[in-house]
């Protein structure tokens, strides 16, 4: 028997994930399985209405606690489970004699990055830095720990980051629907296009240097003179958006900036065909959808200069420092001045499209290292 744990699954990347993982598991021929997840989730529904074998449970502190410590070893004890599978997050405290194979996506925990929470006031920071040991703690009780990308894995292994667990890497899968759909989508013909759309799907957290853009895009529109470069993005109406909102009102350039609010999957198309280019500057990533998603849709990417985002997306995107926004609007300026230099980006994205697992494919890369151990 096989336990999936989806039980720290609940909300962004994870969760597309999860339903990815989910539907490939129902077409696969495995059996002998069973799903944990959060009662009254989108992930329980699902599994409810795709006839996948599953049992829900409570959430909240409480409920969270009663899943680690008693919960989780009930399921494997009652089933005689060989291997307790959690996609993203810990192993549950207690499991019984399981093998514990646990997905891992904290990059600063493994990067071991001691700036990550600077933007924070002393004392948040040192709870977010105790919470950043805890979990890392917990990690390691795993026997098997699963990586997003090669790099991640490589500094995993070298600095010993989860101790003596076997350190294993399943690339990001891209979701073969919202492919499908951007493949879709007309491509980018720059020629007497005098509005161009940069957007940054992503939702509130300081990590992903939202207000940094003001100076970028400020420099873009006024070495430019024909055409217009707007940031659109996709934040709730909240205090982060507040500080973007505010970021471009100092240098009168609000008129530059448009806020989508939230996304579903089902919206994502949609604005990409309205987009000519999508940008990730976040301080630090594991791995981002906007990649995907640029490289799908043939639209240029930009992403921060920095090594996590070289050595993912190579030259499939255009990168940029900023702390010198101007060199970086000018770098940027090059490419829209150019159908050639355009098409080269988006050819580059195009292989490392190609080289990526689907969801099946990384389905059955879970079920072999899962193998190893049954």
């Amino acid at each position: 028997m096989i336990i999936v744990n989806l039980f720290p699954v609940a909300k962004g990347g994870g969760l597309q994930n999860a339903f990815s993982l989910l539907t490939a598991l129902k077409k696969s021929e495995l059996t002998d399985y069973q799903c944990l997840v959060r009662k009254g989730s989108d992930l329980e529904l699902y599994c409810q209405e795709n006839d996948i074998k599953f049992e829900s449970f409570g959430s909240g502190l409480f409920g969270r606690l009663l899943f680690e410590f008693f919960y989780a070893r009930r399921v494997c004890l009652k089933n005689n489970a060989k291997v307790i599978f959690t996609l993203f997050g810990n192993c549950p405290i207690l499991s019984g004699k399981s093998i514990k194979i646990s997905g891992f996506a904290r990059s600063n925990v493994v990067e071991k990055d001691k700036k990550f929470w600077n933007f924070l006031p002393r004392y948040k920071r040192m709870i977010k830095r105790i919470n950043d040991l805890l979990i890392l703690q917990l990690m390691k009780l795993s026997d098997v720990v699963i990586l997003e990308t090669e790099r991640l894995g490589r500094l995993s292994s070298q600095n010993k980051v989860f101790g003596d667990a076997k350190v294993r890497v399943v690339k990001m899968a891209a979701s073969g629907l919202i492919v499908d759909q951007l493949g879709c989508i007309e491509t980018v013909k720059l020629e007497d296009m005098q509005t161009i759309n940069i957007t940054y799907i992503t939702g509130s957290h300081p990590n992903k240097n939202i207000p940094l853009l003001a100076p970028l895009f400020h420099f873009l529109n006024i070495n430019c003179l024909n055409k217009s470069f707007n940031l659109i993005c996709t934040l709730p109406n909240d205090d982060y958006f507040m500080e973007v909102k505010s970021a471009f009102n100092r240098l009168n350039i609000e008129q530059h900036l448009t806020n989508g609010g939230f996304l579903s999957s089902n919206d994502i198309p949609k604005i990409i065909s309205e987009s000519h280019a999508l940008i990730n500057v976040a301080y630090l990533e594991s791995f981002s959808n906007n990649w995907v998603e640029s490289w799908a849709a043939k639209r240029l990417l930009i992403c921060r200069d920095a090594e996590y985002a070289h050595d993912s997306c190579f030259d499939s995107a255009i990168y940029v420092d900023l702390n010198e926004p101007e060199i970086s609007a000018k770098k940027i300026l090059t490419i829209f001045e150019s159908q050639a230099k355009f098409d080269q980006y988006t050819a580059q994205g195009s292989k490392l499209l190609e080289q990526m697992p689907n969801s099946n494919e990384k389905f059955q890369q879970y079920m072999e290292i899962i193998n190893e151990f049954l």
